[in-house]
């Protein structure tokens, strides 16, 4: 039997595009040392709250490698690689990704239906993933049984997606920094949860790559509100309309 396991994380991979698991083609290795034989560490009762911890640190470490390939990525881009698309498709690809994390912490997500010709220019793997950390961020941030709000207009030509929760909120002195690479305003529930402290740094870099901006509105124990700001907001044609 296994009293105690110490273990270690090495992160090795192949590049961005390459083979593996995660994004860019990263991989993990486990391994846990004891002062026993390889037969006890394989005994490892994986249920326990030693082995369970290890594994979600583990999780939350891939994670972390992850999102700063992401970042990466984006800031090594010319310029994104944008086709007109109709925004309640990425409103709705964002939020099916969220869906089984919303449903873990007891969330309901919630999509105010856009107009359905109201379409945008944009990157869109780049977009929905900025929606999904933005729903993820206020997932993390409320309580169970809560409620997210996702939904887009079009304002002055500009594409305005908000996404909203009746969370803890943010402190007025924390507002400016949030979008800092690895600023977490409670760092213990931000890891509880598994946050990387990475998500809203995605969200920023991808506003700017299309020439936007991202906002925040929030109050202590209230909530927040995110606005993903973007130009060129249009409307899809008759025939694009029947073929989305």
């Amino acid at each position: 039997m296994v009293e105690r396991a110490e273990w270690s994380v090495v992160v090795g991979g192949g590049g961005v595009g390459g083979g593996g698991g995660g994004a860019g083609g990263w991989w993990f290795f486990f391994f846990f040392f004891k002062q026993k034989t390889a037969y006890e560490i394989k005994e490892c009762d994986w249920s326990s709250d030693v082995c369970s911890s290890d594994l979600q640190e583990a999780e939350r470490l891939s994670r972390i490698v992850d999102d700063l390939l992401d970042l990466s990525l984006i800031e090594s881009m010319n310029e994104p690689q944008c086709t007109p698309v109709a925004v309640r498709e990425l409103l709705v690809e964002a939020v099916n990704r969220m869906r089984s994390t919303a449903d873990s912490a007891q969330i309901e997500i919630r999509l105010a239906e856009p107009d359905p010709t109201l379409a945008a220019t944009v990157d869109r793997r780049w977009i929905v993933s900025a929606l999904a950390n933005l729903l993820d961020n206020a997932i993390k941030y409320s309580e169970p049984g809560a409620v997210v709000d996702i939904g887009a207009v079009s304002e002055q030509g500009r594409l305005v997606i908000s996404v909203r929760d009746d969370g803890i909120g943010i402190p007025a002195r924390d507002l400016k920094r949030i979008f800092e690479r690895f600023y977490r305003v409670d760092r213990a529930r931000s890891r509880a949860t598994g946050g990387t402290g990475l998500g809203l740094s995605i969200v920023r870099h991808v506003a700017r790559m299309h020439g936007g901006k991202v906002e925040v509105q929030s109050r202590e124990g209230i909530g927040s509100l995110f606005l993903l700001i973007l130009p060129g907001a249009t409307s899809l044609s008759p025939g694009l309309l029947e073929m989305s």
